[in-house]
């Protein structure tokens, strides 16, 4: 018996690995591969300036992508500055044939963003549907533009109801190289 328990644990083991290393994307958010792995960042916010560091990376047998996202405003001072972290998801809806991102951040909020590809995969605009824990109204929005095959830049803007949206954030990423 004893041996059994270990042969299926080994190839649990081994399986999980391949699933967690092997996965290919669905079709439909295969124009976000271009994200795929590890980036270092640069940022300026009314905070100050930030640090940043992203990774994307394909779950759940390639039928979503993960983003985990982490910024340090005021990197240069030192004493009470806690990181900014947010992690969001990206699905295809089949329903509505469009692809979906979903923000969870630190501060509490949950964004809920359609996301539109533009000039051949090289802009990407993503607008909130809706946005959990602020007031009603609000609307947020991301523009990305790709800009080589190791970088990219992305500005968030936010609008408070009746008002013109301001770009509040404007980041800059490089891939980090693999090792």
């Amino acid at each position: 018996m004893k041996v059994f328990i270990f042969w299926v644990a080994l190839f649990s083991i081994f399986s999980f690995g391949f699933l967690a290393n092997g996965q290919s994307l669905k079709k439909e958010l295969e124009p976000l591969t271009f994200f795929l792995g590890e980036w270092d960042g640069s940022g300026k916010a009314p905070e100050g300036p930030s640090a940043l560091t992203r990774n994307y990376e394909v779950i759940l047998d390639g039928n979503f992508i993960r983003m985990e996202n982490s910024a340090l405003f005021n990197p240069a001072k030192k004493g009470d500055n806690p990181p900014h972290e947010d992690f969001g998801v990206f699905s295809y809806d089949k329903t509505r044939n469009k692809i979906v991102f979903r923000q969870f951040l630190s501060e509490g909020f949950v964004n809920q963003y359609t996301v539109d590809i533009r000039d051949g995969g090289k802009t990407i605009i993503m607008e909130t549907e809706s946005i959990e824990n602020l007031g009603a109204g609000f609307k947020a929005r991301y523009e990305i533009k790709i800009f080589g095959p190791n970088s990219f830049s992305e500005d968030f803007y936010l609008s408070s109801p009746g008002k013109e949206s301001k770009c509040l954030i404007k980041n800059k990423f490089e891939r980090m190289e693999s090792e």
